[in-house]
């Protein structure tokens, strides 16, 4: 390691390079910034200025970067026009000059290649000075993939789509008019744009379609017209455009083969049922497993839209809708936290009480709400549900002091008012919530509303805020009085 302060250049001194430089690099202990290069003057004076500021008194100005060349210096930071990176760092690297690079310079194929090969001939570094990829939530995303969350949709060579899910699953998306290539592996299965005629048996996907404006591409589905709360379903069923062909237990085979059926999508569930993939597989009918509800982030459940948008052609769609919600959830994140605690759970028909591990993408959005899940101590325990059953005397002792409680109705039926959800749990009367007033109740349409999630969140806030518009009745929330 080279012993004292590090002799550097820097070169291209705009708007990005005049900060990295004045903010940066010159305030740094180990560096001593010797030149500083702008093809504009203005730009070069400016920057000699900043550096000299910062100590460095025997800095220089130039607006020729070949005068650096021949300097006594250890590295160069090249911050000017994309179309000059390649021929700069090349004629640094050359001369035994470490290179820090800003991105974007290679116009050409080839304009890599040369900086491989000088490299190559030189063994002097060239370091990508791209650092959004050691940012925390890019880290925490790479996390997540090397931990197999995520699938992957990988864009191929004639418009070919390769979808690759976490439980080891592959689809070949193959387009219009064009054919399975060959030698695919035997395990990746093809599917056949345009996509038609799907058999939809999970019925969290149904609004993914709704919002891509595809409900064209679904033919059969798994629940009947009065189990679906999104109206554009109900109507597809009632108009015809949609048929019931059996819950995804037991699938009406013959009508998903009548009506030419390339592709089901199941639920999770399924697992529970591997006799009913395997005789969908023998009709010659691809599966495709929908694992939204393994995403820990609200917003990961939410962005596999972009999967249903690759398998339809309507990418640029896809990232519309995803982009909505994330904006949603922008918007809460710009406030300050209320740190209210929220208790979220169903009464069982046995009376027990049923509320969610703390891992749960409903704690979750909780969370990104503002609130604080009043049983974070319950954690997943390795199963597949995502709830767990209390007594309600567990309950009482550990939530009785939330500050807002939410009914989740969606699952256990609606209930009216106070008195009615008291009838369910008696313990409930001590409450703080139920005193205070802060009782709600999820509408029934929230489990069938995925693509609304940073909506629901944005709600919350409002609710733990008290901003909740009350008088709209469009939300997916309402107070009980």
């Amino acid at each position: 390691m080279k012993e004292g302060k590090i002799k550097v250049a820097i070169i291209g001194l705009g708007n990005r390079g005049f900060g990295l430089t004045k903010y940066l690099i010159s305030k740094h202990k180990d560096v001593d910034v010797v030149a500083v290069c702008d093809a504009y003057e203005d730009r070069a004076q400016k920057g000699l200025e900043a550096v000299i500021a910062n100590g460095h008194k025997n800095c220089i100005a130039t607006t020729d970067y070949t005068r650096i060349l021949d300097m006594d210096i250890d590295a160069v930071f090249i911050l000017a026009s994309w179309n000059t990176h390649v021929q700069m760092a090349i004629s640094f690297m050359k001369k035994g000059v470490y290179v820090g690079m800003e991105v974007g310079g290679a116009y050409r194929i080839e304009d890599c290649y040369d900086l491989v090969r000088t490299y190559e001939e030189t063994g002097t570094p060239c370091m990508m000075l791209e650092n959004c990829c050691y940012g925390k939530y890019e880290l925490a995303v790479l996390g997540m993939v090397k931990r197999g969350i995520f699938g992957d949709v990988v864009h191929c060579e004639g418009g070919y789509k390769l979808i690759s899910l976490a439980d080891g699953s592959r689809f070949l998306i193959i387009p219009e008019g064009s054919p399975k290539p060959k030698g695919l592996d035997p395990g990746t299965v093809p599917i056949y744009q345009p996509v038609r005629n799907i058999y939809l048996a999970a019925t969290s996907v149904m609004c993914l379609f709704v919002s891509l404006d595809r409900l064209d591409a679904i033919r059969l589905s798994g629940t009947k017209e009065d189990g679906w709360y999104i109206e554009a379903a109900r109507q597809a069923i009632r108009d015809g455009n949609i048929l019931f062909a059996g819950k995804y237990s037991a699938p009406d085979y013959e009508l998903i083969t009548a009506e030419k059926c390339p592709l089901a999508i199941e639920s999770m569930m399924i697992g529970h049922a591997s006799d009913v993939k395997e005789q969908l597989e023998q009709l010659g009918i691809a599966v495709l497993m929908d694992q939204s509800s393994n995403e820990d982030h609200p917003l990961g459940r939410v962005e596999w839209i972009k999967l249903y948008g690759a398998l339809l052609g309507e990418e640029e769609a896809a990232d519309r809708v995803f982009q909505e919600q994330l904006d949603y959830l922008d918007s809460v994140s710009e406030s300050e936290a209320s740190g209210k605690t929220v208790a979220f759970f169903y009464v069982s028909s046995t009376g027990r009480i049923i509320t969610r591990k703390s891992g749960d993408y409903v704690c979750k959005m909780i969370e990104l709400a503002g609130g604080q899940y009043v049983l974070k101590g319950l954690e997943d325990d390795g199963s597949m549900t995502s709830s767990v059953t209390l007594d309600p005397e567990f309950f009482y002792a550990n939530a009785r002091d939330a500050d807002v409680i939410i009914y989740n109705s969606a699952i256990a039926g609606e209930v009216t008012d106070i008195e009615s959800l008291i009838s369910k749990c008696e313990l409930l009367e001590d409450f703080r919530a139920v005193e205070s007033g802060e009782v709600w109740c999820t509408e029934k349409n929230m489990y069938q509303e995925m693509t609304a999630s940073g909506e629901m969140i944005r709600e919350i806030h409002d609710i733990l805020n008290g901003n909740y518009d009350e008088e709209s009745g469009s939300g997916f929330f309402r107070r009980l009085h």
